[in-house]
């Protein structure tokens, strides 16, 4: 199957659309409940929800809505990778080790000069094994390198809180699928408030990936 790219705001309506199906199943059993037992009314509404294809709606916009988020995520991912580049060959590997290997050489390091020394390798092979190793020693910590890469960079920073937001938002929107998935075997369920949210107004559910 198929999935075309769209926002959070576009899969908010599609869900919008599911609630009002499985209204509409609702109040044509409620509307002859004095016909149906206590079992028979949740039997009708279940076959009127697949009647309007409720749980593969359902299926389809949980798969949207993981990947609206994944994508977000993965453009600050994208933009990660090229301040923390691989090496490219075997080659490069080796310098890079051999290079991470005279720096610890050099004696202990404080948090600062670990950081300084970030700054003077720059985007290099050499700098991702060094973090790496310095992490694995227990010297840095994978937060500390977060943070000063969130705060050395404006376009990581930019793309993380944004794919944060869209994390956020994302997880809104599914306890809303959660919700209607759980009325189907209880048609008398009542919605909460997380299940009464509507993002699509909210800033970032405009944006597709």
């Amino acid at each position: 199957m198929t999935f075309s790219k769209k926002s959070l705001a576009a899969i908010q309506a599609d869900v919008n659309n599911i609630k009002a199906d499985v209204n509409k199943a609702y109040n044509i059993v409620d509307g002859k409940k004095n016909d149906y037992t206590q079992e028979g009314a949740q039997k009708a509404f279940k076959t009127w929800l697949y009647q309007y294809d409720v749980p593969g709606k359902l299926i389809d916009a949980r798969h949207d809505v993981q990947a609206w988020r994944d994508s977000a995520q993965r453009q600050a991912d994208k933009a990660r990778a090229k301040l923390y580049p691989k090496a490219n060959d075997v080659n490069e590997q080796l310098a890079a080790e051999l290079a991470v290997s005279r720096i610890m050489g050099r004696g202990n390091f404080d948090r600062e000069s670990f950081l300084q020394q970030f700054d003077t390798l720059g985007a290099t092979a050499t700098r991702t094994l060094l973090i790496e190793e310095s992490i694995a020693r227990g010297i840095i910590s994978q937060d500390v390198i977060e943070g000063y890469t969130m705060q050395t960079n404006e376009d990581y920073r930019q793309l993380t809180t944004q794919a944060q937001k869209a994390a956020a938002l994302a997880h809104s929107v599914e306890h809303q699928i959660d919700y209607l998935e759980r009325k189907g075997d209880n048609m008398h369920l009542e919605a909460g408030a997380t299940a009464s949210v509507d993002v699509s107004k909210i800033e970032g559910a405009e944006v597709e990936y």
